[in-house]
């Protein structure tokens, strides 16, 4: 494989799903409200992104999300929530919750 092939590839798979927040969030808050949940798994990471700030989080639930522990930064409306890692094999996903 390339090195523009494994380039491309990263980036691919870095970003597996995005969306935005619909309220802004405090340091300190574990649930984030969204635009879409859509292609993100409980058990996966996130990175949230805005106001200057960026971080990772946990994903426990997925309704809008909650994550395994509070903000260190606050982000304004409209902050990019991006999915980066998925579940590891053998976590139980929001999927495999359904009913």
């Amino acid at each position: 494989m390339t090195a523009s092939a494994i380039a491309d590839a990263a980036t691919t798979t870095a970003a597996l799903a995005s969306t935005s927040l619909t309220s802004s969030v405090a340091a300190g808050d574990t649930e984030l409200h969204v635009e879409s949940t859509v292609g993100f798994d409980v058990g996966g990471s996130i990175e949230i992104e805005g106001g200057g700030n960026r971080e990772s989080g946990l994903i426990v639930s997925i309704g809008s999300f909650t994550l395994a522990s509070g903000l260190a930064n606050g982000y304004p409306l409209g902050s990019t929530v991006t999915y980066v890692t998925p579940p590891l094999p053998g976590t139980i996903t929001s999927s495999a919750m359904a009913t």
